[in-house]
């Protein structure tokens, strides 16, 4: 573990702060390998790999106006990223996977651009090198990454799937006995998959009973009725595998986000306004607070910061949302 920080104190303690620089490396990690055909356990432990995480955050506390009207803030950027350095040594690499300094979160695809129309007219030359299945009208359009004229493992995009950075913003306000104060939070530069559109499949809607859906149907292309959808067609699952088995970012949206984390005002009681209760305590604080009152995104899922499990493309798997809360109660200071 290295670490390197700076911490400063500017023009009379109105402006301090913090820089932080930092690497982890793992290394010997424990995985398994397959034993001889004759051993008692199919595999053994083995040792081996090595990744890296490194970052930096920056904290800033600012004292914006000072007096009978006070205004403090808090700022805090941050980043981090993790990176293999070596794999262990039975790990199997597909074709298109970068060898050197591999994400730990990497996100592998192939673009989508556009859907094929009814009359194909509008398919590019490249989408012909792959199989018929994935040139029928409703099928997404690949793009030819490197424009050679044809699709292939050459054409997968590769994503580091951290958030580019994230932030932090606080602000605190006295006036007399009033206090005022909020906290937002929030991470950008991160995809995530809506799982909302994969209960709107083609699929389902063309059988006798279909299952049930939602308004992304309305999305799907149609060459009757949605020759404009944003959305493959029926001809999505007759497709097959694209080179190199990578998916297509159909259901990936970007999924930055803002956050209002929690808004709290108080009044406090002290001295002459306690009356006659100053004998038993210090201090009466009252207040209401709210907890995620909104979040500013772009994110059409259920909610983009939300801890989404296991699967493919980080999916949202439709877990419930952070709850909105409303409090309203006392402190008081004996």
């Amino acid at each position: 573990m290295k670490n390197i920080g700076l911490d400063f104190f500017l023009a009379k303690n109105r402006l301090s702060g913090s820089i932080d620089l930092f690497r982890n490396d793992v290394t010997s990690l424990l995985g398994y390998a397959s034993t001889s055909p004759l051993a008692i356990y199919p595999t053994r432990p083995i040792n081996g790999g090595h990744y890296f995480r490194q970052g930096w955050e920056i904290m800033l506390d600012t004292k914006n106006i000072v007096g009978e009207l006070t205004w403090n803030t808090q700022i805090t950027f941050s980043k981090n990223n993790s990176f293999w350095k070596a794999r262990l040594p039975n790990y199997d690499y597909r074709c298109y996977q970068k060898r050197e300094k591999e994400p730990m979160n990497a996100y592998y695809y192939y673009k989508m651009n556009g859907i094929i129309n009814a009359d194909r007219s509008n398919m590019p030359e490249s989408q012909k090198s792959l199989q018929a299945e994935a040139q029928l009208p409703g099928c997404p359009i690949i793009d030819d990454k490197n424009k050679d004229g044809k699709i292939d493992e050459s054409d997968i995009y590769l994503k580091d799937n951290t958030p580019d950075v994230y932030i932090g913003f606080g602000n605190t306000f006295n006036y007399k006995n009033w206090e005022f104060s909020f906290f937002m939070y929030g991470q950008f530069g991160i995809l995530k998959s809506n799982i909302a559109y994969r209960a709107a499949l083609p699929g389902p809607l063309a059988v006798d009973y279909p299952e049930n859906t939602n308004k992304y149907a309305y999305l799907l292309w149609n060459s009757q009725t949605n020759p404009n959808g944003t959305r493959p067609g029926l001809a999505i699952d007759r497709m097959g595998a694209l080179p190199g088995g990578a998916g297509v970012n159909i259901d990936m949206e970007n999924a930055s986000f803002v956050r209002m984390r929690n808004m709290t005002l108080s009044y406090n009681f002290r001295d002459k306004l306690l009356g006659k209760l100053k004998k038993y305590v210090r201090g009466i604080k009252l207040y209401v607070d709210v907890q995620n009152p909104f979040i500013i995104s772009k994110f059409k899922g259920f909610d983009p910061e939300i801890y989404t499990g296991g699967g493919a493309n980080n999916a949202s798997r439709g877990e419930y949302p952070q709850a909105r809360t409303f409090s309203l109660g006392t402190n008081i200071t004996f």
